[in-house]
């Protein structure tokens, strides 16, 4: 019987430029993310830190459904039925935000 430790697993044939592709697109996550987690942190409560981190989050939607679901260089149609809803969600949320501040400030 084989031992499961034994088993190795090569991709064959390497490719270095795959590869590549994938650290570089990881990479740019990341940093959209680390940037995203410092800017919450950093910034001041208010307008222009939500805006920033919503437009960061925004950025790294569209970088995920554009790379790593190869959505890239597919028809604009695709593209626009992932991402307008997403758009949608979070422009509710934001109305959501707003008209429930507008109630708790009538309230006291």
């Amino acid at each position: 019987m084989s031992d499961f430790n034994d088993v190795t697993a090569d991709v064959i044939p390497k490719d270095p430029e795959k590869i590549n592709k994938i650290l570089k697109v990881s990479a740019i996550i990341a940093v959209l993310a680390i940037l995203q987690v410092v800017l919450a942190f950093l910034l001041p409560r208010g307008g222009f830190s939500y805006t920033m981190i919503v437009f960061l989050m925004v950025a790294k939607a569209y970088y995920i459904t554009a790379e790593l679901m190869h959505l890239k260089n597919e028809v604009k149609v695709l593209i626009g039925s992932i991402l307008i809803p997403i758009l949608f969600i979070v422009f509710f949320l934001f109305v959501l935000y707003m008209e429930g501040n507008s109630i708790v400030a009538k309230l006291y």
